[in-house]
């Protein structure tokens, strides 16, 4: 599959909205807010839905296939939605936790485990910031509340706007996140239970809520086959220029997309984008 324009494509990932009170049958979604924000910022977002994880060759064919861009994607965006299955982390599900979309689950680490050795940009959002997390070799807390009592309320609660602004988050100098936000600390929105625990191999913490909870995660410098930081993948340069650019990855565990009317909340999007563009021209060139 081809984009007819320049617009890079982005796959989103959608969820299983069950069957409910006879108002509608089991359908896939996802928040229309993702779709505009990549549209905003200059992509052409592609749905893609739960199933069979083999699937997910249409749009990312395995190992050197991916590096050689036969695949059509030029960026992956993880949403938001339910709560992982704690078996992909080793764990029992314990109280709080909610009941796991397998399907969803499946092919979101199937999608992940295509792309880790590749320069594909990422952008994984709220529950995506766990999933990479998760299938990359992290664990999670699944609930915040009962195994961090003295943690602040992350979650959203019924008839406050998904854009309120909950906390502050301290982010790390000179990482990405912080070139985008161009300060050292800002407010963010906040509609998550669970939240990274251990972090994975090849990821790096670059952003904080007061209590300790990771908020972000980028590539670890020199990650290796995680980031293939090693190699000239498409993603923004470091300053001054020179050298190969990093790979763009970037896991938040709040809600850019809820925020339309937020410059530096847009621009997470738009860096996101440039980077998808970047790889596909790099692609295209080979």
């Amino acid at each position: 599959m081809a984009v007819s324009d320049s617009r890079p494509a982005i796959g989103l990932t959608l969820m299983l909205d069950l069957a409910r009170h006879g108002e509608h049958v089991a359908r896939y979604s996802m928040n229309q807010t993702f779709f505009s924000s990549i549209r905003r910022a200059g992509g052409t977002p592609v749905p893609l839905a739960p199933g069979d994880p083999q699937e997910m060759a249409r749009y990312l064919p395995g190992g050197a296939d991916v590096v050689e861009g036969r695949g059509f994607l030029d960026g992956l965006c993880l949403t938001a939605g339910g709560d992982l299955d704690p078996r992909l982390f080793g764990q029992p599900r314990k109280p709080g936790c909610e009941e796991p979309d397998r399907e969803r689950d499946e092919m979101e680490i199937e999608l992940l485990a295509r792309v880790r050795g590749s320069g594909l940009p990422i952008l994984a959002l709220c529950r995506g910031i766990q999933v990479l997390n998760a299938a990359w070799g992290g664990t999670l807390i699944q609930d915040i509340a009962r195994e961090l009592p003295d943690a602040l309320d992350h979650s959203h609660h019924e008839g406050r706007p998904r854009e309120t602004l909950v906390h502050e988050i301290r982010l790390s100098p000179g990482c990405l996140l912080h070139g985008i936000f161009d300060t050292d600390q800002r407010p963010v929105n906040s509609l998550h239970h669970q939240a990274i625990d251990r972090l994975a191999p090849g990821l790096v913490a670059t952003a904080w809520a007061p209590d300790g909870i990771i908020e972000a995660v980028e590539l670890e410098p020199g990650a290796g086959a995680a980031g293939n930081s090693d190699s000239a993948s498409a993603g923004p340069r470091p300053e001054g220029g020179g050298g190969a650019a990093r790979r763009f990855l970037l896991g938040v565990q709040f809600h850019p997309e809820d925020l339309p009317d937020d410059s530096g909340m847009q621009r997470i999007f738009s860096t996101f984008v440039d980077a998808a563009r970047a790889y596909r021209l790099q692609r295209q060139a080979r």
